[in-house]
């Protein structure tokens, strides 16, 4: 297959020969094609072969495409399964569609599916991109050339090789093979106190690095959570829905725009100042709408009990944060004078409000991912 003989190919310049069989049974172009979209900073300890596969060129009635698509442009499969998951929880791997959809906007879903359909199905990515991404991997680049890297750079794909060494069996060597080259050429130009240097600045970046990820994540959930509960309201044909259906589609189009306008690029406390405005802004917005929504059976009548917001609260942040940390959060909404008491003897929050809260507070709030992501980019000032 011309994909896996790019890399093969590529590997003989390092003096690496690898059996076609090799690289088939390995998951070498799933990582390739998940580095690329930076999705590999969820994946620890196990191999990715679970989740997505690779199945190669061919074509699908079920797959749609899109009218400005190019129909006759080369495209292959890859087949995706919840079941066989390597992530560590289904958190992580909503994560991981999320910014990989986010990246391959070119990727083609089944007829009828989408993210919020995860067990089971396969989709298109044009040739080319496929082809991208394995010539910008680290493992490709690591094969090459390594003049004019320079050494940061250089001891950066050494660090990165090893999300590779899941994608072969033990026995097979080879990505020690190619940090032991990185190595040897890094120690042909420097001393071993400057490579220590710079090794400690690159731990400190990879560092920076998975804390920005990790916040990038509860994001993701977060949004996740509120995109599935005000999916049926988009979906809602009639006429008493309309406004808040607009409402929600354009909150969530607006959200998903700032969430990739930040985390797909450096992050900078300007950076994250306008992210954290943007989000602001949007949620503002769209509360005068959600507050006059009243969905059948999931509102709670006027006499409904105190003690039942609180659960529905909690609810609503499940898969988000840990129990220990949402009851304080929420506790502190509750008692706030814009927060459930304060509109005891009025109305009580719409199902769609508390959603909509839930998600500001877990993101916008003093101990939410906006604060710690505040943190995280002024620590490297200090």
């Amino acid at each position: 297959m011309p994909f896996y003989n790019l890399i093969r190919n590529r590997l003989l310049e390092a003096g690496i020969n690898l059996e076609s069989s090799d690289l088939e049974n390995s998951a070498v172009i799933e990582y390739m094609v998940f580095e690329k979209a930076d999705c590999l900073h969820g994946i620890h300890s196990k191999p990715l072969p679970g989740a997505f596969r690779f199945i190669g060129e061919g074509n699908n009635p079920d797959i749609r495409l899109e009218p400005n698509d190019e129909p006759e442009l080369p495209r292959s499969f890859f087949k995706f399964s919840s079941q066989l998951t390597s992530m560590a929880s289904r958190s992580a791997l909503h994560h991981t569609l999320i910014k990989f959809f986010d990246y391959f906007t070119s990727a083609r879903l089944p007829i009828k599916q989408g993210l919020k359909h995860t067990k089971l199905f396969n989709f298109y990515l044009p040739n080319n991109e496929i082809e991208e991404a394995i010539q910008s991997s680290t493992l490709y680049q690591a094969a090459g050339s390594l003049e004019g890297k320079g050494l940061h750079g250089l001891l950066k794909l050494k660090k990165k090789l090893e999300r590779y060494e899941f994608c072969f069996p033990k026995s097979n060597n080879f990505v020690q093979l190619l940090q032991n080259r990185i190595q040897e050429h890094v120690e042909r130009f420097l001393y071993p106190k400057q490579i220590e240097q710079h090794n400690t600045v690159l731990q400190r970046e990879l560092e920076l690095q998975d804390a920005i990820c990790g916040q990038e994540r509860k994001f993701n959930e977060s949004f996740l959570e509120l995109g599935l509960k005000l999916s049926s309201l988009i979906e809602n044909k009639s006429e008493e829905y309309a406004n808040v259906a607009r409402a929600s589609e354009k909150l969530l189009i607006n959200l998903s725009e700032a969430r990739r306008a930040f985390f797909a690029t450096n992050p900078t406390l300007l950076r994250l100042s306008v992210f954290k405005t943007h989000c602001m802004t949007h949620i503002e917005d769209a509360k005068e709408e959600f507050a006059k929504y009243r969905q059948d059976g999931a509102w709670y009548s006027e006499l409904h009990p105190f003690f039942q917001g609180l659960i529905d609260c909690c609810r609503a942040l499940v898969g988000i944060v840990s129990a220990l940390t949402v009851i304080p959060a929420v506790l502190v909404e509750v008692y706030a004078p814009h927060g459930f008491l304060g509109t005891f003897f009025q109305r009580l929050k719409t199902d769609s409000l508390k959603k909509l809260e839930s998600f500001e507070h877990n993101i916008l709030d003093d101990e939410g991912v906006m604060r710690e992501l505040e943190t995280t980019l002024t620590a490297q000032f200090i």
